[in-house]
C-alpha cells in the first residue's frame, strides 16, 4: 500500500455528534482519527468514550 494511500481520510458525520466531524481511514475501513491524553491515535473501538474522542468540530480559522 503506498504511503498516500495509508495518509488519506475521508470526512463522515460525527460519530458521537452528527453535526460535527470524524475522519475515518481511507485504508482501513471502521478506523478514526482518534484524540486520547493530549494525542492521535488511529483506532477502531465503538464505546461512548472512543465516539466522543473522534469527534471534531471544524472551526474556519481567523
Amino acid at each position: 500500500m503506498t504511503d498516500s494511500k495509508n495518509a488519506t481520510f475521508r470526512m463522515v458525520s460525527g460519530l458521537a455528534d452528527k453535526k460535527w466531524t470524524s475522519f475515518e481511514s481511507a485504508s482501513s475501513s471502521g478506523f478514526y482519527i482518534r484524540q486520547r491524553d493530549t494525542h492521535l491515535y488511529l483506532e477502531k473501538g465503538d464505546d461512548q468514550q472512543f465516539r466522543k474522542d473522534a469527534t471534531s468540530r471544524l472551526a474556519v480559522p481567523r
